[in-house]
C-alpha cells in the first residue's frame, strides 16, 4: 500500500462499541482530523441501495477504498481517523473497539434497531467478525476492550496507538494486539 495510506487510521468495531464517541473525543481533546465514513459514503456513493432485509446500505468496499484515497490523498498531512464499522476496509491500520455483547444489545435497542439487527450485531461481536475482517484486510490491527472504561480512557488508548504508529514505534503496542478479548468465556 502507499505510504500515505498508512496515515489513515480506522476506528472500527461492531455497531454500539463506542466508535463515534471515541472519535469525537479524539477530535475535541487531541485535535485529530476525523472522517465520518457513513457521511462520506452518502456523499460519494449516492447510488448505494438499502438491503431491506438487513436494514443497511450495500457498499462496494473496493470502490470506497479507491474513492477515499483519490479524494483525500492531497488533503491529509496528519493522521486521518476514519470512524465507521466499515473503516477497516479502507485503511491499513485499524483500531477495533470491543464491547461486551450485553452492552451492545442495550445500546442498539436504545437506537431502535430491529430485534433481528440487534441479534445480528451481538452475534457478530461474540464471533469477532469485525476483528477477523480487520486482521485479514489491514497491515496493523489493534484491539481496545472498552469494558468498564469511560470514553476519555478509550480515546487516550486510541491516541497512544495512533501516536505510536505515527512515530513508527509499533513495538510498544503489544498489549493492544488482537487476541485479548473473548466473549465466549463470559456468561451473558
Amino acid at each position: 500500500m502507499s505510504k500515505l495510506q498508512s496515515m489513515f487510521i480506522g476506528i472500527t468495531g461492531t455497531p454500539g462499541t463506542g466508535k463515534t464517541s471515541v472519535t469525537n473525543t479524539l477530535k475535541s481533546e487531541y485535535n485529530y482530523q476525523i472522517l465520518d465514513l457513513y457521511n462520506f459514503i452518502e456523499e460519494y456513493q449516492p447510488e448505494n441501495i438499502m438491503d431491506p432485509k438487513r436494514d443497511s446500505l450495500i457498499v462496494d468496499t473496493e470502490i470506497l477504498r479507491k474513492q477515499i484515497n483519490s479524494t483525500l490523498k492531497y488533503t491529509v498531512n496528519e493522521p486521518l481517523v476514519i470512524d465507521g464499522h466499515l473503516s477497516h476496509y479502507v485503511v491499513d491500520n485499524a483500531i477495533v473497539l470491543r464491547a461486551p455483547p450485553e452492552i451492545i444489545e442495550k445500546r442498539l435497542a436504545l437506537r431502535n434497531y430491529s430485534e433481528s439487527k440487534v441479534t445480528e450485531n451481538v452475534e457478530a461481536e461474540i464471533l469477532d467478525v469485525i476483528l477477523v475482517e480487520a486482521f485479514e484486510l489491514c497491515e496493523n490491527v489493534f484491539e481496545i476492550d472498552t469494558s468498564g472504561k469511560d470514553i476519555n480512557t478509550v480515546a487516550m488508548y486510541a491516541d497512544y496507538i495512533i501516536s505510536s504508529l505515527k512515530q513508527n514505534k509499533i513495538d510498544r503496542l503489544e498489549k493492544f494486539r488482537p487476541g485479548n478479548v473473548d466473549w465466549t468465556e463470559r456468561s451473558i
